[in-house]
């Protein structure tokens, strides 16, 4: 079974002292749903489109 190594790194733009930490924390949490989307998307199109995708972006 081979290794597989995620990269992955984000940011919050436009943020400022009216948030709090449980928003910074729902945000966190829905990116992750996002990002497992992404990841069983790109399986998908791996295998019935018999193509390896190197990177996937998602820009909001």
């Amino acid at each position: 079974m081979s290794r597989q190594l995620w990269q992955v790194r984000g940011s919050f733009i436009g943020n400022d002292s009216r948030y709090t930490r449980t928003e910074f924390a729902k945000a966190v949490v829905e990116g992750e749903d996002v990002s497992f989307s992404l990841i069983d998307s790109q399986v998908l199109m791996d295998k019935h489109a018999n193509k390896q995708f190197e990177q996937i972006v998602s820009v909001d």
